[in-house]
């Protein structure tokens, strides 16, 4: 089980800077992760990608859209700018 996300800033086009509670963070092109279909279609809008926030109740990010991708997945993708307290990565 992955660390909550704790915060998310926008980096530019489709990638964040995502923080997770145990230190580690990651730079993630959510575009890579999300088919542009459904409800993560907004997610390859220019611009969109800055509507994040963190939800504290879910430990995760998601758009005013509805579209939100779990911890896990958030956790084991992108480039690992600082590895966290209880990370192998």
């Amino acid at each position: 089980m992955a660390p909550d996300v704790t915060q998310a800033r926008p980096l530019g086009g489709t990638t964040l800077e995502v923080t997770f509670a145990d230190g580690a963070i990651r730079h993630i092109d959510i575009a890579a992760l999300a088919r542009p279909e459904g409800v993560f279609a907004d997610l390859h809008r220019p611009g969109f990608i800055a509507s994040v926030r963190v939800n504290p109740d879910t430990g995760t990010i998601e758009w005013p859209s509805g579209a939100d991708l779990s911890p896990e997945s958030l956790y084991q993708t992108g480039k690992l700018v600082r590895p966290g307290t209880n990370t192998a990565a």
